[in-house]
């Protein structure tokens, strides 16, 4: 339980990593958009990129405190 506790938390950092990550793409393809490099169809697609993102970190913050209830219940702490 104490290493699922650890796994949980490292991907759930991980994907936060990827979120700020991908906000920072966001941010450079709207600048690129704004210059007429690239079209709207670009900057629609990181959005939706960054949405699947933040799905997945909740995801794992939720696999994260659930791991961790399990471990408390395993050694008995409330």
């Amino acid at each position: 339980a104490y290493l699922n506790v650890l796994q949980s938390k490292k991907i759930m950092q991980i994907r936060e990593k990827n979120l700020e990550m991908g906000k920072s793409d966001l941010d450079r393809i709207k600048g690129l958009f704004d210059l007429g490099v690239l079209t709207i169809d670009n900057v629609y697609s990181q959005e939706a990129e960054i949405g699947t993102r933040e799905l997945d970190f909740i995801r794992s913050e939720n696999d994260y405190n659930i791991a961790k209830t399990n471990l408390f219940r395993t050694i008995g702490i409330n």
